[in-house]
């Protein structure tokens, strides 16, 4: 693309050429730093005396235009733009206009020359110039080999753990570099092909074997991935993907399991900030399997904070769980003075258990009848004819009111509770107690509770005291006791 100057430059030298008065001559100039940013010095000359050179007040839109005389680059063309690589500067920067260079200069997509010439430099301006270079006049100018453009600009190995090579890199026979938005791969000088994601560039590279027939790879930035460890395989759940409330296995750059990529007991989780891809789709089936590209932190994790990434509870779970064509896992959670954790792999469920302290691994089942027996354990209901305790209080007409916004009738100053089975009848007491309220109905089989506060209660009151209740992860459900008159014919 055709870059324009900015006009600041030309506002500025105007304005300092209207200052000169009587026998004062005033200049700007461009002095050159190795950084790679000009520097514009104003120079004030009299008849008589020489004044102190100062540092003209440097403006955020101000550019730069600085002259070098017979100045030497190697250029590399990529894709419809060209680089440059000059010695006394850093790195590989964009060549500026290069649609008006001399047509001496003649490249192929992938292909370096060496170029003589003198140029005027860019640097500044709201567009970040960095001393891109402008062609004034070419004085030579010579194709390059690979081998000759490695030796002049010191092109380096190709590490697999970097993203983004805006500089060409070298793997083999194989040459690599990111010109935005895609990954770029050339081979002998020829264009291999134009990559949207570095997965399937270092695919073209020989660095994985992969079909890349349907599969889909997307590129995320920074991210936190939990990782845990199932088994003898990692998996990973990406906090973006949140159409998807599952682990899935965590890949490497190979598309295979990671199974060394961290120091993990099975069972244990770690919180993981990074940058990362996800791959869907192809031959092996991927639904949204992360690959962790760059790790900056990780963290220690307990299994509480994996339940605000709103994994569905155990209770609500129909009697069979999804399983899913990746082999990825279904993740469940049952606080019960402990966090639970079920997942099901290929029909096998696997189930974990955190009570602050240490992580068990309680097994693996068949079936999730088995797992209910080991989360609840002695205390899940028993299928009898005898029902237990059950007693109930219906509200009298005075008790009922109707709620003015919704037009919901409901009895005055009570709540219903549906609480865990292994939830003890004399812990609920007690904190029914410590609200101000007494049991007035009770089930003993589903472990439901009616309540009634000693005090008067608006229905805010209520949603408050409700929101409280269902803090505690023993207790399922906290509602009004909503009434309804039935009439049969």
């Amino acid at each position: 693309m055709k870059r324009s100057f900015s006009v600041a430059a030309l506002v500025v030298t105007a304005a300092m050429l209207a200052s000169c008065k009587g026998g004062e001559v005033s200049q700007t100039t461009g002095a050159v730093d190795e950084g790679g940013a000009g520097s514009a010095v104003t120079t004030t000359l009299t008849s008589v005396t020489q004044k102190e050179k100062k540092r003209a007040e440097v403006i955020y839109d101000e550019i730069f235009y600085n002259k070098e005389q017979n100045a030497e680059f190697a250029i590399m063309r990529v894709g419809d733009r060209y680089i440059t690589y000059s010695k006394n500067r850093t790195g590989w920067i964009d060549m500026y206009s290069y649609n008006d260079f001399p047509e001496e200069i003649k490249l192929e997509d992938g292909e370096f020359g060496l170029v003589k010439a003198d140029i005027t430099r860019v640097s500044g301006g709201v567009a970040g110039y960095g001393g891109d270079p402008q062609i004034d006049r070419l004085i030579s100018f010579s194709p390059m080999t690979l081998e000759e453009a490695t030796e002049y600009a010191g092109i380096e190995k190709y590490d697999p753990e970097d993203i983004y090579c805006v500089a060409p890199h070298k793997y083999r026979e194989y040459l690599i570099i990111y010109s935005y938005p895609e990954y770029r791969v050339y081979s002998n000088g020829e264009l291999v092909g134009a990559y949207e994601n570095i997965i399937l560039a270092q695919g073209a590279m020989g660095f994985n074997d992969i079909d890349s027939e349907g599969i889909e790879i997307e590129d995320y930035g920074s991210c936190f991935v939990y990782v845990m460890r199932i088994g003898n395989i990692y998996y990973g759940y990406q906090t973006s993907m949140f159409a998807n409330r599952y682990f899935t296995p965590l890949l490497d750059s190979n598309l295979d399991y990671i199974s060394s990529e961290f120091d993990l007991k099975d069972g244990e989780t770690v919180r993981v900030n990074c940058n990362y891809s996800s791959v869907n789709g192809g031959k092996q089936g991927f639904v949204n399997a992360p690959i962790i590209r760059n790790i900056y932190k990780v963290e220690g994790n307990d299994y509480d904070s994996l339940t605000r990434l709103g994994i569905t509870p155990l209770s609500e779970q129909a009697d069979e769980l999804e399983d899913h064509a990746d082999g990825g896992a279904e993740v469940l959670f049952e606080r019960n003075g402990k966090t639970w954790l079920v997942f099901r792999i290929n029909g096998v469920y696997h189930v974990y258990a955190d009570d602050y302290s240490k992580i068990k691994k309680y097994g693996e089942f068949d079936s999730l009848d088995a797992v209910k027996n080991v989360v609840y354990g002695d205390k899940s209901p028993e299928k009898s004819d005898d029902i237990g305790e059950m007693y109930y209080s219906e509200p009298s007409p005075e008790e009922i009111l109707t709620d003015p916004e919704t037009g919901i009738r409901y009895a005055k100053n009570q709540l219903l509770i549906s609480a865990a089975p292994e939830a003890e009848k004399s812990e609920m007491e007690r904190i029914i107690k410590e609200l101000d309220a007494e049991t007035i109905g009770y089930i003993r089989i589903t472990n439901d509770y009616q309540i009634r506060f000693f005090h008067d209660m608006t229905i805010n009151d209520l949603q408050k005291a409700a929101d409280h209740l269902n803090s505690f992860p023993f207790i399922y459900n906290v509602t009004l006791n909503i009434c309804s008159e039935t009439s049969f014919e």
